[in-house]
């Protein structure tokens, strides 16, 4: 018994020894990265960041149990200090490195992020783990940021789905629809949580971004500074919610009126689907459809469309009148909108949901090389890059052979005279 106490009392002496070591080690790799310049210590950090997170992953792989439960790992990161959606992240992530261990290799080598890693992640999940050993996906994912991967893995996704797993799905969310009300102790606010079905909630959400770009038109639009806004993005979206429930309008100061002013409806296309002829005529059930800034729909919902809306069949053709307006006009029309949703799928540099977008001209209109309203020189993007394109005096392009959006200066022909800076008051005047 007492050399088992012994074995005992030096397995632990080891144990602490290893990890004094250990932290030494790390505190002279840390003191080497504070005496480095920005970039430098910048990229060191980042090569322990990834090996860290490669070593991280393999334990908590660990703890993954056979039949891909990662609920064990995820209680293993419960330190009371990490969010559950970062544990389940995490475990996610460790799954699909144990899954394929070249991943770990990319990983820890710099060629993928975490954020990258992440984004396969979540399709093997959707996919009972292929998408974890597609090498083609895996080397598209890591050759463009993680926005742009995440809309590469969203059409892997979708080739993988079935019409019948999608209605199956569909059912289960409808079936499982609540709102319930909460009040958030760390922020003293009150909140009303509304969970269901992608198409439903999407179908509420455009509407309140609808209302809400309205409204920012209503406070002065781009012609005011943002710093001189009555209201932020936030105030906006929750007064518009606000209008559409209760049927007031929602003065910039959060105050209500009785009856709720009328705006225009705007032209903005709200549903944009893409499927086959043969899927629209029931010539082809097995197909699926796709609603851009959504995902795949289930058959239930596609007829409930076709049952209540306009078919517009989309054309895109050089000579197409429509689509091509060269110095005709400014803005972009609603058919050029569809075409850029069924060509972009949101904006271009972070995913963003297509209502939120805009059409940009790549060549600005107003710039000496005065840009044309034509679909192969308009392109999407959400309003935040759309503004810091235009702060950062950027220009966008297309790269040539992997056809991804990238930014660059902007040359003096591209550089657009700068906005009026316009006072709030004035706008009000005008």
């Amino acid at each position: 018994m007492a050399l088992l106490f012994d074995l005992d009392d030096a397995h632990q002496a080891q144990r602490v020894f290893d990890e004094s070591a250990a932290r030494q080690a790390f505190e002279r790799a840390i003191s080497h990265a504070r005496k480095l310049d920005g970039r430098p210590a910048l990229g060191l950090l980042g090569e322990f960041r990834s090996q860290i997170a490669v070593v991280e992953a393999e334990v908590l792989a660990e703890h993954v149990m056979g039949d891909g439960d990662t609920r064990r790992a995820e209680r293993l990161l419960d330190d009371g200090k990490t969010s559950k959606r970062e544990q389940r992240k995490k475990a996610k992530r460790a799954k699909t490195v144990d899954k394929n261990k070249a991943l770990a290799d990319k990983l820890g080598s710099g060629a993928m992020s975490e954020e990258q890693i992440d984004v396969i992640a979540d399709a093997a999940d959707k996919t009972d783990g292929a998408a974890a050993v597609d090498k083609d996906l895996i080397d598209k994912v890591a050759a463009v940021p993680p926005e742009q991967g995440k809309t590469i893995a969203d059409e892997y996704v979708a080739e993988k789905k079935t019409a019948g797993g999608i209605q199956s799905e569909h059912d289960r969310q409808r079936a499982l629809r609540r709102a319930s009300k909460f009040h958030n102790k760390n922020k003293g606010l009150d909140a009303i949580s509304v969970e269901g079905d992608g198409v439903a909630v999407k179908a509420m959400w455009d509407a309140i971004l609808k209302r809400a770009d309205q409204m920012y038109r209503r406070d002065g639009g781009r012609d005011l500074p943002i710093s001189q806004h009555p209201r932020t993005n936030e105030q906006r979206r929750f007064d518009a919610a606000n209008e559409l429930i209760c049927g007031k309008t929602v003065h910039p100061n959060g105050t209500t009126a009785s009856t709720t002013t009328r705006t225009g409806s705007g032209t903005r296309p709200q549903i944009v689907i893409s499927l086959t002829i043969e899927k629209l005529l029931g010539l082809a059930p097995e197909e699926t459809a796709t609603q851009h800034g959504l995902g795949l729909i289930a058959d239930s919902v596609l007829a409930d469309y076709a049952a209540h809306a306009d078919i517009i069949a989309a054309l895109f053709d050089h000579n197409g009148e429509p689509l091509w307006l060269h110095r005709l006009q400014r803005y972009a029309t609603p058919t050029q909108l569809i075409a850029l949703i069924l060509r972009d799928k949101g904006c271009v540099l972070c995913g963003a949901d297509p209502a939120k977008c805009q059409a940009h001209h790549t060549m600005p209109w107003n710039a000496p090389g005065k840009g044309q309203t034509n679909l192969n020189e308009l392109v999407l993007l959400c309003r935040t890059c759309h503004h810091r394109l235009h702060a950062d005096n950027h220009t966008i392009y297309q790269h040539h052979t992997t056809n991804t959006w990238r930014t660059r200066p902007a040359t003096p022909n591209e550089t657009p005279p700068p906005r009026p800076t316009t006072t709030h008051n004035q706008i009000r005047r005008e």
